[in-house]
């Protein structure tokens, strides 16, 4: 680590993206982590100087994400077949909360009087988010089918009823989206930010 230079760290990157063929953003992000990691290595005084300082951030055209249109959100509905798929898609259009905030949930942590679900979110910090009558009837519509009495809100449908993880609801949400016609991907930070389009 204390050998290394600024000038090993450019010729990373470039390596990297001429090896894998990836954009600049994909760059920028590797970039970001070194800085980080160095940064954090000069706090700790493991190293005196920080081989990063002189990287400039890599510039690149970022894309704006479109929200779905209330049609194709209807679309992605009616797509649902399980009751699973169904609550998944209604609690994260209904909370607007990250895929990886899903996977965690239990079911005492919904409140159902309240309308309101409590979600661990970044730095595991506790917030409330805003659970509406749709994603609560698919919910408690899926809960009443379960054969388990795992606490988890979120299970797979075979034994031993494991938490469903963060890359299982993408690549659900991911299948919805081609099953409803869809000409895009649909992925559940799409979802998040359709919510909030369509909140404003």
């Amino acid at each position: 680590i204390k050998e290394v230079t600024t000038n090993d760290i450019r010729i990373y990157l470039l390596s990297y993206q001429s090896a894998r063929k990836v954009g600049k953003s994909t760059i920028d992000d590797k970039r970001r982590a070194l800085n980080s990691f160095y940064t954090w290595l000069v706090r700790e005084n493991i190293i005196n100087r920080n081989p990063m300082l002189q990287i400039d951030p890599i510039k690149y055209n970022k894309t704006i994400r479109q929200p779905l249109t209330a049609m194709e959100l209807e679309q992605v509905r009616n797509a649902c077949k399980a009751p699973r798929e169904k609550a998944i898609l209604e609690m994260l259009y209904s909370t607007g909360c990250r895929v990886s905030e899903l996977t965690e949930l239990n079911r005492n942590d919904i409140d159902y009087n309240a309308g309101m679900v409590k979600v661990l979110g970044k730095g595991s910090k506790e917030r409330y988010c805003f659970i509406n009558a749709k994603a609560q009837l698919a919910i408690k519509k899926y809960l009443f089918g379960r054969l388990d009495d795992s606490e988890v809100l979120f299970v797979a449908g075979k034994k031993p009823y494991r938490r469903l993880g963060k890359g299982t609801i993408e690549k659900e949400i991911g299948k919805l989206g081609k099953r409803a016609g869809i000409n895009r991907s649909v992925y559940p930070h799409l979802i998040r930010h359709t919510t909030a389009a369509h909140m404003l």
